[in-house]
């Protein structure tokens, strides 16, 4: 057989040209072995939790902000309580700011009765105006409360009881706004007896909302009102002390927060350059701490709880007492731990000493708030 020359030939790209076709990313060759999905994230996640920097470009920042540009009409709980705290701050200097509260066709001092069909006041379901609130005094027109009522508002013991008492419809009394009754040791008594029954409505609404701060949150819902059972005391006990951490952590910020506030009125007090930025400073800071004896009570628009004037850092401090303590039993509380939810409870409804609730003045500023809830991270940026 003859030989037969074959010619090949092949043609040569440059880099340039060469990327001008070629995909270098190798998207349609490379298949990964573990892909990523939602739990692997996570789980990476986890792993690298302590390695990713506060802040900058890749950071545990960027991650917050970029979730919550995501999420539409996310609330963060703290700025939710710093906005309830605030709120508060500026109904109280609403308050401050108005003359004494005054019903505009009742003027304080006025005394009210259902009318008779005669017209004349009635001698029972008796209501003196007191501060723009309707006080339903107790006992009829010859009690003991009504007789020294008229004394003090200056009438003689012989002028008439219809010249003294306005008769007005009953749908009138009914629609007035009330304040407590008026009853004999409101009149005789207007100073000890008064401060005495105030600074014991103060003690009982601040350890009430002491209370509800830690029953109103998720983590008591979920472990501590579904029964103490075996199956419950793990679940408290092996899940629940994440969530909890959340909880303390927000507690400490309410109080630190309020506690903020308590140390500008107290600056504003001795060094506000004018008389009135000093009187203020004075009357916010009554307010604040529940001295106030002219605050009355009011009704709380989310709850419709009848709230008294409280101390509201005591009430913060009390939180964080009780979380002390919880945390405590929590830390080192195996599965076997029996009664470790009945405990939890006594914990909640104990009363608290001035001594452990003292403890956390000004520990927020310190960085020393590790030594109450050891493991847990309570510093900022």
């Amino acid at each position: 057989m003859a030989e037969e020359n074959i010619k090949t030939s092949k043609i040569v790209y440059g880099a340039q040209s060469a990327n001008e076709f070629i995909n270098r990313s190798f998207t349609e060759l490379f298949k990964t072995k573990d892909p990523v999905n939602i739990s692997r994230f996570f789980s990476m996640y986890d792993n690298l939790f302590y390695n990713i920097p506060k802040t900058g470009d890749q950071s545990h920042t960027t991650l917050i902000n970029k979730s919550q540009n995501y999420v539409d009409n996310y609330q963060n709980p703290l700025q939710v309580e710093v906005d309830s705290l605030r709120e508060e701050v500026i109904r109280l200097t609403e308050q401050l700011n108005e003359t004494e509260n005054e019903n505009p066709f009742y003027p304080n001092g006025t005394i009210l009765a259902p009318m008779s069909n005669k017209g004349f006041p009635q001698g029972y379901n008796i209501h003196y105006m007191d501060r723009g609130l309707a006080r339903k005094v107790v006992g009829e027109d010859d009690g003991d409360a009504f007789l020294a009522l008229k004394a003090s508002l200056g009438f003689p013991f012989t002028i008439d009881y219809n010249e003294v008492v306005l008769a007005v419809p009953q749908s009138i009394i009914d629609g007035l706004d009330k304040g407590p009754k008026l009853d004999i040791e409101d009149i005789a008594y207007p100073g000890a007896k008064n401060e005495e029954r105030r600074l014991q409505a103060n003690i009982t609404q601040q350890n009430q909302i002491s209370i509800d701060n830690i029953t109103n949150n998720s983590w008591w819902e979920q472990y501590l009102n579904s029964g103490g059972g075996q199956y419950n005391r793990r679940k408290l006990i092996e899940e629940g002390k994440p969530i909890i951490e959340d909880a303390i952590r927000n507690a400490w910020r309410q109080e630190k927060q309020i506690e903020i506030l308590r140390n500008e009125y107290l600056r504003d007090i001795k060094y506000g350059y004018t008389e009135e930025e000093r009187t203020n400073g004075q009357l916010l800071l009554d307010q604040l701490l529940g001295n106030d004896q002219k605050q009355l009570s009011y009704i709380n628009d989310s709850t419709q709880k009848i709230t008294q004037p409280y101390n509201k850092l005591n009430a913060a401090r009390d939180t964080l007492v009780r979380y002390k303590k919880i945390w405590t039993l929590l830390k080192d509380a195996t599965i076997n731990t029996y009664s470790i939810i009945t405990d939890i409870h006594t914990i909640v409804n104990s009363d608290i000493p001035n001594s452990e609730r003292n403890e956390f003045e000004g520990k927020w500023n310190d960085g020393n708030f590790s030594e109450f809830f050891p493991g847990i991270d309570l510093t900022e940026e």
